[in-house]
């Protein structure tokens, strides 16, 4: 099982990793095409876009990978698309009415009429979200890998191309929706062809059934993702209110650098360590095993992580201003800040999905809410408190490294409980 589950996150990081090259690649383009204040208008675009998007299947996408029989699968993948398209025509019914007001709320008017785009990225979202996990099911995880050098490809060619030839902020945000529709599309056309057969047995029934079966994932896995998401996208939402969409830019540009690497590299493990769990706990509920695969992907984890961050922590200082501009100093100040916090949701998120596995969305939801007590508390004090941004910072960097501490805690005693309970049964 483990040169298998290797083989598989070896496939899963190398489509990342050259979707980030590119990212990176592109990155002192970028940042001198578009200003950290415009780069922010798009941080707050996408931040309202994840939040929307959690709400995109009401999680019955996360059940897919779960089913033994094949048309229950099949079921589930008819239902988030089904619930995916009906979210996409009311965001944009409440988008319209409401852009104005939203843009004002969040300290950026003039992200208005891009508000009206969110419809159209979250297709893109929602349908990578739902065949990823399809793919899970399949283990074809060089499809998930492909479509994420396509989608990658996308968003900065067109970033770049717009960039090149309009001033302003638009080719940011035609970038977003190009490369997600363009990813999500091709593999939707492939899927339908390759799974026709199995698509075509799906009935109204079969879907009803699916959605009764797996309905504690919209009952608790819904309130949990609307507290995980809002936890990842308030930072910059708050940063926006507090201090206007530059410093968001520069917070940006942190997650760009050291985030969304070690994000993305953290989720394709995260996806074939699913599948591996699942695997072992159809196989006569082998609890024990996953508790191993568990600390060994704590191991390699780490071991990816910390130089990386060592490294940025020492020498960004110098790095920034010479690879992204003078205008973008200050952001490697914000990334030695965040590093620990970044350290331990690298640790802690590849193998968060252990709750799923183990249907365990109580202790789900009890992770949610103490993490989105503790940022809660920082948002609160960031805006009421007049902090100067670093000490902002600070606090988000804190209130993170608690809370992800937290969430590896909670898939061990998860693991832990069924442990026990299966020890416990074995000698009855």
């Amino acid at each position: 099982m483990r040169k298998p589950f290797f083989r598989h996150v070896l496939v899963l990081v190398t489509g990342t990793t050259l979707a980030q090259l590119l990212a990176v690649a592109a990155s002192p383009i970028l940042t001198r095409l578009y200003s950290p204040e415009e780069f922010g208008l798009l941080t707050v675009y996408t931040a309202v876009l994840y939040i929307f998007a959690l709400m995109g299947t009401l999680q019955y996408e996360n059940a897919i990978p779960l089913p033994e029989d094949e048309e229950s699968a099949a079921g589930l993948l008819a239902l988030s698309f089904l619930i995916l398209l009906g979210m996409c025509l009311l965001s944009g019914v409440f988008l319209w009415a409401g852009r104005d007001f939203l843009a004002e709320a969040l300290g950026v008017s003039e992200l208005a009429g891009f508000l009206l785009l969110i419809p159209f990225s979250l297709l893109g979202v929602g349908t990578f979200n739902i065949l990823d996990r399809w793919c899970v099911r399949r283990k074809t995880f060089q499809e998930i890998a492909r479509l994420k050098v396509i989608q990658g490809a996308g968003m900065i060619g067109t970033m770049v191309g717009v960039g090149t030839l309009y001033q302003g902020p638009v080719g940011l945000f035609l970038g977003d929706v190009v490369g997600r529709l363009m990813g999500s599309g091709r593999l939707t056309y492939r899927t339908i062809r390759k799974e026709s057969p199995l698509l075509r047995k799906v009935t109204g029934q079969g879907i009803k059934q699916a959605a009764v079966r797996f309905r504690k994932f919209p009952q608790l896995s819904v309130g949990s993702a609307f507290i995980r998401e809002l936890c990842e996208q308030m930072p910059a939402l708050v940063l926006s209110m507090a201090y206007g969409p530059w410093v968001v830019g520069l917070f940006m540009l942190v997650q760009r650098i050291l985030g969304m690497p070690l994000s993305l590299i953290g989720y394709s493990v995260s996806s074939v360590y699913m599948a591996q769990a699942a695997d072992y706990l159809q196989e006569d509920n082998k609890a024990e095993e996953v508790l191993k695969l568990f600390w060994q992907t704590q191991k390699h984890l780490l071991l990816v992580s910390f130089p990386f961050l060592a490294f940025l922590f020492l020498f960004s200082g110098k790095l920034f201003p010479f690879v992204f501009g003078s205008q973008w100093g200050e952001a490697a100040v914000y990334l030695q800040i965040l590093c620990p916090m970044y350290l331990f949701q690298f640790l802690s998120i590849p193998v968060s999905t252990t709750l799923y596995v183990f249907e365990r969305q109580d202790l789900q939801l009890i992770r949610e809410i103490i993490r989105g007590g503790l940022l809660f508390t920082s948002m609160v004090l960031i805006i009421t408190a007049d902090l100067p941004a670093v000490y902002a910072f600070g606090l988000l960097s804190a209130s993170g490294t608690v809370s992800f501490l937290g969430y590896g805690f909670a898939s061990w005693l998860a693991i832990k409980q069924n442990r026990s309970r299966t020890v416990e049964h074995v000698t009855t």
